[in-house]
């Protein structure tokens, strides 16, 4: 089973879907950080740092899915 998805899809594409997915999930992440900040009055609160945590983690997994489905091609040239 191909890991695209949809038949005919490019690399490219579908590096493109899985990076605005990372993207969506760390801005929802990024929301509930600022909203427990809020609602906890603590920006440093061990809640916010698990919102932040899973950010960094979207994000590297968005850089780790556009160096390893296009072959470490730069993909913006």
């Amino acid at each position: 089973m191909s890991h695209l998805s949809y038949e005919g899809q490019s690399e490219i594409d579908y590096c493109i879907e899985c990076s605005v997915k990372h993207g969506q999930t760390a801005k929802v992440f990024a929301r509930e950080a600022l909203q427990r900040a809020e609602a906890e009055g603590n920006p440093s609160s061990e809640g916010v740092k698990e919102k932040i945590r899973g950010i960094v983690e979207e994000l590297t997994g968005m850089e780790d899915d556009t160096n390893t489905t296009t072959g470490n091609e730069n993909v913006t040239k």
